[in-house]
Order: C-alpha cells, then structure tokens, then sequence
C-alpha cells in the first residue's frame, strides 16, 4: 500500500460525518482492531488520542476535533492553555500520523477501513475498501461429465480387477492343492473357465 493520503481525500476517502449506520460499525470495528495492534497497544496516549478524533468525528464531524480539546482531554493540560505556545497536539498528531502508516503497511493491509489523519487538522478520514460481503463466493469447480464418467469407468474397473484376481487365485488354489503334477495347460483352462463364468459378459463366448 501507497503513503496514507494527508488532506487530500480520494472517491472513497471521507472525513465527513455523513456515514450510514452499518459504515459507523465498521469503523468502530477497525478502530478496536487498529488499537489492538502492536503498533498502538503499549502507547496508551496514542490509543486515547486515536480513539477521541474517531469518536468525536463520528458524533459531531470534523469541528469536533480541536486542538484544546485534545490538549485538554488526552494531554492533561489546563482549559485555558495556549496551543500556540505548547504545540503538544500538533507533535503528537505527527506521530500517530507515523503509526497508523506503520499499521497499513504492516498487518492492516488488508483491512476493509483505513482509518487516516490527513495533515492540516485533526479529524481522521476513512477510506472504504471492498468488503468481504461485497466479493462473491468462490464458486466450487465443476465436474465436467467426461470427467464423471471417466472417473465412473475408472471405479468400475477397480471393483472388477479385485473380483476378478480373487476368483483367479481362489482357482489356483484348487489346482494346487492337486498337487503340482497336475498338467500345467489344464490348470490354465480351468482358470480361464472359471473367469468367463464369473464374468459372462466380458469373456465375449458362451457359457459353459
């Protein structure tokens, strides 16, 4: 994945508070899922920082994610304080910028949100990508009818080979247990014999 866009939102690129309640829940799931990620999850200011510009996009877009109040509500400092003069915010926002590129570069590739804080202000912006709903089953490969035949055949073939060596062997025996002084080319016709009774329909002749 490319650089995060920073201020410059694509066609799905929107920092505006004009989601619908199932992209709202999608977001709030890939915030969890983001600060649950090595990236975030032994930096408890950046998780907090995180979690207060969604949250506060979310109910109340983007004039709801002010440097005072980020100040005040992650940063611990006083109501009255100056950002101009203690630029906490604006070093910190430089560093979450830096750990989300981490995350999408890393394990959240893939992720259906991208969570994003453009530069220029604090209200992140969230990029939808195709979700897994959106993207059709995978269809099972279908077994074309030579193939099912072919592998009918196949079956077939098994099932009569064993039948067959069995009657075989269990003629040899006979002819064994007479003793091996028994006429070689009478054995073979009796084996054969006993082939084409137990399978007519393959031996071509007649019965005997």
């Amino acid at each position: 994945m490319g650089e995060i866009p920073d201020g410059r939102p694509g066609e799905n690129l929107r920092s505006t508070v004009e989601h619908s309640p199932e992209e709202i829940v999608l977001i709030r799931n890939q915030l969890e899922k983001t600060l649950a990620s090595p990236s975030f999850v032994n930096s408890a200011r950046m998780r907090q920082f995180l979690r207060l510009v969604v949250e506060r996009t979310l109910a109340g877009g983007r004039d709801g994610v002010k440097e005072s109040v980020i100040g005040t509500e992650v940063f611990d400092r006083s109501p009255d304080y100056d950002p101009s003069v203690e630029p906490v915010v604006r070093v910190e926002a430089r560093r979450l910028r830096a750990k989300l590129q981490e995350y999408y570069e890393g394990e959240g590739i893939h992720d259906a949100v991208v969570i994003s804080l453009p530069k220029g202000g604090y209200a992140p912006a969230f990029e939808f990508r195709a979700s897994p709903s959106a993207v059709p089953p995978a269809a099972s490969p279908a077994v074309s009818p030579p193939v099912r035949r072919r592998r009918w055949i196949a079956g077939i073939a098994v099932v009569l080979c064993g039948a067959a060596r069995a009657a075989i062997l269990d003629r040899t025996e006979a002819c064994v247990s007479c003793g091996f002084a028994a006429d070689y080319f009478h054995c073979r016709s009796a084996i054969h014999q006993s082939f084409r009774r137990s399978f007519p329909g393959l031996s071509g002749g007649r019965h005997d």
